[in-house]
This record gives C-alpha cells, sequence and structure tokens, in this order.
C-alpha cells in the first residue's frame, strides 16, 4: 500500500498539541488559482506548522477559481467549485507528518483562546515566531500574508528544513 511509505514523525515537533494551533489564512489571492498553486501554499503551511510544533487549522474546503473549472466537461455553469479537505486528502494519514484539523477556528478553540491569538506579520521568519510567540503565551498563531502563501517558503520566511528532515530522517 502506498500509504505505508509516509513516515510516522516522532519528535516532539511533529507531536503538537492541539490546542495550539497556526492558522492557515491564506486565501485572498491564493484561491483564485489552480490547484497545484494551492498545493504548494499547502505545503508551505504545513512546513511552518511542523517547524513550530502546532497543529495546523486547515480551510473546511480548497476551491478553485471558475476560470480554471469552467472547461471541465459536465460542468453547466462558470464559477468556483469547493471540495471538501477531506475528500481532497487523507486527514488521518497527513496527521502523522503534521497535525491539522478543519476550520474555522472558531470551532477549535475557546474565546479565550481566540482573545489571546497573534496575528504574525508578513516578515517574521519561523524561528522569530517560535521564539516571541510560544503556545503558552499564544494558543492561536495566525500568519497573515499580502501575497501567495507559497512564496513564504520560497523566500524562506517560513521555514520548511525542519519537515524535509523529518521526510528524509
Amino acid at each position: 500500500k502506498a500509504c505505508s511509505a509516509v513516515p510516522v514523525a516522532s519528535s516532539a515537533r511533529a507531536m503538537a498539541d492541539s490546542s495550539c494551533l497556526l492558522e492557515w489564512h491564506p486565501y485572498a489571492k491564493d484561491r483564485t488559482m489552480g490547484l497545484n498553486h494551492q498545493l504548494a501554499s499547502l505545503s508551505c503551511a504545513l512546513a511552518e506548522a511542523h517547524h513550530l510544533g502546532r497543529t495546523l487549522v486547515l480551510p473546511p474546503s480548497m476551491c478553485l477559481f471558475g476560470l480554471h473549472t469552467e472547461r471541465w466537461s459536465g460542468s453547466d455553469a462558470p464559477g468556483g467549485r469547493c471540495v471538501p479537505m477531506g475528500d481532497l486528502f487523507d486527514l488521518e494519514l497527513l496527521s502523522r507528518l503534521v497535525p491539522v484539523v478543519l476550520g474555522p477556528i472558531e470551532n477549535r478553540t475557546s474565546p479565550q483562546q481566540l482573545r489571546g491569538a497573534v496575528d504574525v506579520r508578513r516578515g517574521l521568519k519561523s524561528a522569530e515566531v517560535a521564539s516571541q510567540h510560544p503556545c503558552a503565551r499564544a494558543p492561536v498563531v495566525r500568519r497573515r500574508v499580502d501575497n501567495f502563501w507559497f512564496t513564504m517558503c520560497s523566500k524562506r520566511i517560513a521555514d520548511s528544513d525542519s519537515i524535509m528532515g523529518a521526510l528524509h530522517a
């Protein structure tokens, strides 16, 4: 079975506390792109959650902009299509590497945790987020981006080295 090739994360970092969350809040620009683009952004969010030792809050669905779907056969009208994350990914298997839960975040946290949420500015590197916003003080971190989410990794703002180390261990 192909799934057996996925490593089981054994480090404390990868076994994130489910009350310590990273909100994946991309979507203003990513949402208008195709599936490959959105998967690149998702991989960056997973990498940062792994580095921070946080559970990644995923949106309940992934949507494709209408221009990417209107040419599909059987499409009776132009417009976007949304697919539940659980239909796209085996979330249990994905959580073996990086713990994930489905949002919205308000369904996953108490009002007190939401009041303690921290919006992280775009230029703050993952190591700085970890040191400035530990889980005990900031149970919820919201990484906000002005551009595409995957650029956080391509510009080396979000750390992807720790997840790569876990994958190649």
